[in-house]
Formats: structure tokens, C-alpha cells, sequence
């Protein structure tokens, strides 16, 4: 069950809940967004902050101030039992934890795209014969659609796999032409 909190138009969990209402009493949030609007380079941008639980809270939404590209700054709390200087090295030595949450995103994005394809396919098949062949030409463009979203899949799917056991193979993936 989930509390909605006025303002905000998001359904928060009662732990992001009892996390935002931590953070706003132990961080000056004004005094925050003051020190991020006096850089004019990121004037306006959101604000996202991930306390120790890896609840994620939204502090600030992005206000097209000046530029209309969104920009987010992400905040993240260190653990209880790790030393700040280790905490930050080990930000610092690991980007791949937010690839690999990427390739998640453009995995489900894929197969979604792919299971709606193959929807398109079965259903215009199903219609040609109540259709006199009208809807041949939707079954033709949904049958190459769903052939190049599950294709795309089956890549992502690939780069996830990967970015777990081998991430230096996106790598070398990626830095191909």
C-alpha cells in the first residue's frame, strides 16, 4: 500500500516516505537547492536522493529554468558499515551498476516492443480472411516490426547478460564503428 503525498504526484512506498521525511530533517533542503542553482550549468536541475536502503527519493523535480534538456543530480547516502573514503572510492571504481540498470530498461523496452509486434501479427493474420485481404499490408508491416523488436531483444538481452559476467565485452562492443 502505497501513500500518495500531495504536491509530489507520486505514490510513495512507507519507506521512501519515512526516508523523505529523514532526509528533510537532517538535510537544510533550501539551503541544498541554493548551492545547485548558483552554478548556472545546472540551475533548476532535479534532484534524486538514495538513502542507505536504496529507497529512492525524489527531492526536487527538474525546472526548465535555463535549458529544457532535463538534468538530475543524484545524491546517494553511504552505508552504515563502510568508511566515506571507501564509500568513495568505491562510486568512483563501479559506473557499472547504473549500466547495468540501463540495459535492464532497454531489455524490457525490446521484448515489450517485440511481444506487441507478434500481437499485431496474430491479429492482422486473423483479420485477412473477415477483411478480403485488406489487412494483408498491417500483417506484412507488424510482422517486420516484430521481427526487428525481437532481433533487438535477443541484442539486449545479450548486452545485459553481459554486463554481468563481462562487461568488458559491451565495452569492446561499443567501442566498434
Amino acid at each position: 500500500m502505497s501513500t500518495p503525498l500531495p504536491g509530489i504526484g507520486m505514490d510513495y512506498s512507507p519507506s521512501q516516505f519515512m526516508a523523505r521525511q529523514r532526509i528533510g530533517s537532517q538535510i537544510n533542503l533550501p539551503r541544498l537547492f541554493a548551492a545547485i542553482d548558483a552554478d548556472p550549468s545546472i540551475v533548476g536541475a532535479g534532484v534524486v536522493y538514495i538513502d542507505a536502503e536504496f529507497n529512492v527519493v525524489t527531492l526536487r523535480e527538474f525546472k526548465p529554468i535555463c535549458s529544457i534538456k532535463p538534468k538530475r543530480i543524484i545524491l546517494r547516502e553511504a552505508q552504515k558499515y563502510i568508511a566515506p573514503a571507501q564509500f568513495a572510492q568505491q562510486v568512483q571504481d563501479n559506473p557499472r551498476e547504473s549500466r547495468l540498470v540501463g540495459e535492464a530498461i532497454n531489455t524490457s523496452l525490446s521484448c515489450a516492443g517485440a511481444v506487441i509486434g507478434w500481437v499485431v501479427v496474430l491479429s492482422g493474420s486473423v483479420a485477412i480472411p473477415f477483411s478480403a485481404g485488406a489487412s494483408t499490408a498491417i500483417a506484412v508491416l507488424g510482422y517486420t516490426a516484430a521481427a526487428a523488436s525481437t532481433a533487438q531483444c535477443f541484442a539486449s538481452g545479450y548486452r545485459m547478460r553481459n554486463e554481468i559476467s563481462n562487461p568488458a565485452r559491451n565495452d569492446q562492443l561499443d567501442s566498434e564503428e
